[in-house]
């Protein structure tokens, strides 16, 4: 209850008459009594009202002198933090009354040696406030704004506020010193303040505690914002302090003196001294501290005055014993090299100490010439300074087999960044590569210089990860003409060859990279195809792995492809087919998938055999080597139409002989195959499709008997093959039985191939399948909506709604089992899709007509249903085009069920209702029948009704669209368009409707 109080006085308070009478009634004396309430809500509901009433100058006063900024400073003692920080945000509103501010201050200040370090901090957050200008945002503290003048943060320096604050940085508590920064970095905006306190900053730098030594340098580094600041922080020896900070045995203090160095190097003023200062430190004995100094100077490199003077002393560092300021200054010359002015005098040091006694030291400048070499105007520099004569040097190095033997080959080498992986082979390869781009001049010094020899010799070097460097390497001169001819004249072809039998992947890979680039010069091409096709007979399975994979690279060259049917290679790699190892297999197929892509190799493939191979692996189980064969299988029937049929029987002999497995995937390609190729006409002459009747017809195997109506679907789908099997008078007879069938799979298929077959039939062929397929569709409206065996919406003693689908069956008898709406629902969408189809052709259409498709549609339009009467709407709309429908639609009452349509609340299916009437109102005969029936007028009358607001939520998205749509097809007539005026309708409203 007294919390409830205090929160009703809170909003009271905001009414100026109110505060009047809460004051005169001892309400704030009240509030502040509440204060010590032992409930912590009750304690919150008080000083939430006190900081209302303490936004408003008449209350103010009545808490000042009733002892409210007492009361307020007593809660810093409460142990509930939001109460803690209501009563801050309490006494920086009353320190905007003059009057209180000194007593605030001072009391302030002196809980600063509380015992209590959440005391202390309030405090520290509270003075923060008091000093601030604007925005203020404290550690834990919510975001707000709060003005608070000049005189404040007088007082605050006049009672010693800044030495007070400087103290609490020997606090133990880290947030605690953290609210102390914060409230310095407030203070420090008081522009007579700033010299105390950089001189109380820079002496807690000699702190015995790290985190006061760290929070002294990040403070720093806010005192550096301020011009003013950063003279006394000069003129106090602040540099030298925080340089002295990089000796700090804690690498969180010396990222701190790192990050304050990057802000004071913001400003002009100071950056001579720092880098002179980073500079001298290294030559300090610690290698944190030299390598530190590197990082700094990497940062200091953005400043264009710094950057002479930085190059000069970060070249000496790679002299330095440790090989990790070594590294440092490798990657600060790197960063320095992305400055222009700064690569010429790079350059020069960087050759300088490829002469240097220290193998290290050597590899190192191997390492930033790479680097150099990815720029343009870097690699002019090195050639014309001897660089390639350097590089090449290095790898007759006299130390190069120690340290290659001290390497260590790890897997993911090429991600790591170890001292060991920067040796000097690895980055004399990168700066050779990098720089034989700047032009021929570069590659003919490489040449002259037996750069391809040196390159060659390191394929036998003891480690992977220089092997596969150097294939890359020889990759990237196979470019380029004049390299070539220096690779082949070394042999470099058969030590390409060599490095298919290495143990590591990557260096295979590579070296079939190397052989397509080499294939690309004609005089080498046949001798590149002997040595790739010897390996297929290699005891290794990577390595003939390898060698398929290179023959799929060099198939894409014309020249290297007639070597390759000249030599042998497509019966070779029809070999590997049958290669005990599953991945052999794959690059087979894979490469044979790339020589059926020319027309070159594909009649070699057929000449050789290659159609019954292909055909053998395109059932293997694993699907990736099946992807290839079937698109070679594809090119193949494409180019060669004896070849489909051969492959047509294949597949059809499978479906009776083998496990479904192999059945679904011999059909699969099978559809694949017909989809994908044109066939000849009459091809099933000479292939026998007996097997897809005989599995269609049986009763043991619902898969199979998909698989064989999805196959005939795919033949009736073309026409070359569609006449063949028109010839058979049985086939539209087993495909009306398969009607049927218990599996509405079945049932569909079969319907889709009859569509494809109707209209191709004698005019009494398509009747009696037309007949038989409106028979059909009867049988599944009944059984979707009969109560008798399903009931549309049954009801359980609960209430609720469950569905009973029987199976469809044409017969006296209904199959066990139950069958879902969908399933129904999909075997009559494949009726009328079946019937669509047939109604484009006028002998098909009669059929229909007389068969009753009029009568059945207008039935199901009058169904209980809402999917039966969208189906009708849709096809009624469809067929309306066609005059003898529209003479058998006159003769029935359509309208009458379609004005029960209006009636309906489903919007989606009164959409289709308008799409069907604005076709309907096209034809003068059936517009006449409709304005007569009265079926416009109640349409108009609905549409009044439905687009009113309380309607408006429920309309589909594309309504407002349709209905527009159907008011113009209306307005576009004169009889139609005298109802419509009727009804209030004009050309403006209609132009304006729906928007």
């Amino acid at each position: 209850m007294r919390g409830l109080v205090a929160n009703t006085l809170a909003k009271l308070a905001e009414c100026e008459d109110c505060r009047g009478q809460i004051v005169a009634n001892g309400g704030v004396k009240g509030v502040l009594a509440l204060f010590n309430d032992k409930y912590v809500y009750v304690r919150r509901s008080a000083v939430n009202a006190l900081a209302k009433l303490a936004e408003y100058e008449d209350s103010r006063g009545q808490i000042v002198a009733n002892g409210g900024v007492q009361g307020v400073l007593a809660l810093f003692n409460d142990k509930d933090l939001y109460v803690r920080r209501s009563a801050a945000d309490v006494l920086a509103k009353l320190a905007e009354y003059e009057d209180c501010r000194g007593q605030i201050v001072e009391r302030v200040l002196a809980l600063f040696n509380d015992k209590h370090a959440y005391v202390r901090r309030s405090a520290a957050n509270t003075l923060a406030k008091l000093a601030e200008y604007g925005v203020y945002l404290p550690a834990r503290i919510q975001t707000y704004r709060n003005v608070v003048s000049e005189d404040s943060r007088s007082k605050i320096v006049a009672n010693g506020g800044v030495k007070g604050v400087l103290a609490l940085f020997n606090d133990k508590d880290a947030d605690f010193r953290r609210s102390a920064a914060n409230a310095l970095a407030k203070l420090a905006e008081y522009e007579d303040s700033r010299g105390q306190i950089v001189q109380g900053v820079l002496a807690l730098f000699n702190d015995e505690d790290s985190d006061v030594r760290g929070s002294a340098a990040d403070t720093l580094a806010k005192l550096a914002e301020y011009e003013d600041s950063r003279g006394q922080i000069v003129a106090n020896g602040g540099v030298k302090g925080v340089l002295a900070l990089f000796n700090d045995k804690d690498s969180d203090v010396r990222g701190s003196a790192a990050n304050t160095l990057a802000k004071l190097a913001e400003y002009e003023d100071c950056r001579g001294q720092i880098v002179q200062g980073v500079l001298a430190l290294f030559n300090d004995e610690d290698s944190d501290v030299r390598g530190s100094a590197a990082d700094t100077l990497a940062k200091l490199a953005e400043y264009e005055d710094c950057r002479g003077q930085i190059v000069e002393g970060v070249l000496a560092l790679f002299n330095d014993k440790d090989s990790d300021v070594r590294r440092s200054a490798a990657d600060t010359l790197a960063k320095l090299a992305e400055y222009e002015d700064c690569r010429g005098q790079i350059v020069q040091g960087v050759l300088a100490l490829f002469n240097d006694e220290d193998s290290d030291v050597r590899g190192s400048a191997a390492d930033t010439l790479a680097k150099l070499a990815e720029y343009e105007d870097s690699r002019g520099q090195i050639v014309a300074n001897g660089g390639v004569q350097g590089v090449l040097a290095l790898f007759n190095d006299k130390d190069s087999d120690v340290r290659g033997q001290r390497l260590t080959p790890l897997p993911n080498w090429l991600n790591m960044r170890t001292p060991e992986a920067k040796s000097w082979k690895v980055f004399s390869l990168s700066a050779m590569t990098n720089m034989h781009m700047s032009g021929e001049d570069s590659r003919s010094k490489i040449i002259a210089n037996g750069g391809v020899t040196g390159v060659l010799a390191l394929f036998n070097d003891k480690n992977a990860y220089f092997r596969r460097l150097a294939a890359n390497a020889l990759a990237k001169l196979a470019e380029y003409e004049d390299s070539r001819e220096q690779i082949i004249a070394n042999g470099g072809i058969q030590s390409v060859l060599a490095l298919f039998n290495d143990e590591d992947s990557d260096v295979r890979g590579s070296a079939a990279d190397t052989l397509a680039k080499l294939a690309e010069y004609g005089d080498c091409g046949g001798q590149i195809v002997q040595g790739v096709l010897a390996l297929f007979d290699d005891k290794d399975p990577d390595v003939r792995r390898s060698a398929a994979d290179t023959l799929a690279k060099l198939a894409e060259y014309e020249d290297s492809r007639s070597k390759i049917i000249a030599n042998g290679g497509v019966i070779g790699v029809l070999a590997l087919f049958t290669d005990i190892t599953t991945m052999v297999q794959l690059s087979a197929a894979s490469t044979l998938a790339k020589l059926a892509e020319y027309e070159d190799s594909l009649g070699q493939i057929v000449v050789d055999g290659g159609v019954k191979s292909v055909l053998a692996l395109s059932i293997d189980t694993y699907w990736p080597s099946r992807r290839f064969t079937t698109q070679a299988l594809v090119k193949l029937a494409q180019h060669d139409i004896s070849c489909q049929s051969s492959i047509l029987a294949f597949y059809l002999g499978i479906l009776m002989n083998y496990d479904f497995a192999i059945c679904e995937i011999a059909g699969s390609s099978f559809i694949y195959l017909v989809e994908h190729v044109v066939l000849a006409p009459h091809v099933l002459d000479h292939v026998s499709i007996d097997p897809l009747f005989e599995i269609l017809v049986g009763k043991d195997d619902i898969r199979r008997r998909r698989m064989s109506a999805r196959m005939i679907c795919s033949l009736v789908a073309q026409e070359g093959t569609r006449s063949s099997l028109l010839l058979d008078s049985n086939t539209i007879r087993v495909l009306l039985e398969r009607l049927q069938d218990k599996d509405f799979c079945v049932q569909i298929l079969s319907l889709d191939a009859l569509a494809q077959l109707v209209n191709h039939v004698s005019a009494e062929q398509s009747a009696s399948a037309l007949r038989g397929i409106l028979s059909f569709l009867n049988r599944v409206n009944k059984e979707i909506h009969d109560d008798k065996h399903n009931p549309r919406y049954h009801r359980d003693a609960t209430g609720s709604k469950f569905h009973t689908y029987r199976a469809v069956y044409i017969g006296d008898t209904f199959p066990a089992g139950d069958i879902s709406d969908n399933e129904l629902e999909g075997t009559r969408a494949a009726c009328f899709r079946c019937l669509s189809h047939a109604s484009r052709h006028e002998t098909s259409r009669t059929a229909l007509l007389d068969s009753g498709l009029v009568y059945i549609l207008v039935d199901m339009l009058r169904d209980g249903y809402c999917d039966s009467r969208v189906f009708a709407l849709q096809h009624i709309g469809d067929l309306v085009q066609y005059d003898d429908f529209r003479d058998l639609l006159k003769e029935n009452t359509f309208t009458t069920p379609m004005t029960g349509i209006l009636r309906q609340a489903i919007r989606t299916e009164q959409c289709y209702l308008f799409v069907a009437t604005a076709k309907m109102v096209k034809h003068e005969d059936i517009r006449a029948k409709l304005l007569k029936s009265g079926f416009v007028a109640c349409l108009l009358v609905t549409l009044k009704w439905v687009t009113s607001k309380p309607f408006s939520e429920e309309l589909p998205e594309n309504f407002p669209k349709l209905l527009r749509s159907l008011l113009e097809a209306l307005w576009s007539y004169d009889d139609s368009r005298d109802l419509l005026t009727q009804f209030g309708y004009s050309e403006a409203s209609l132009a304006e409707f729906g928007q």
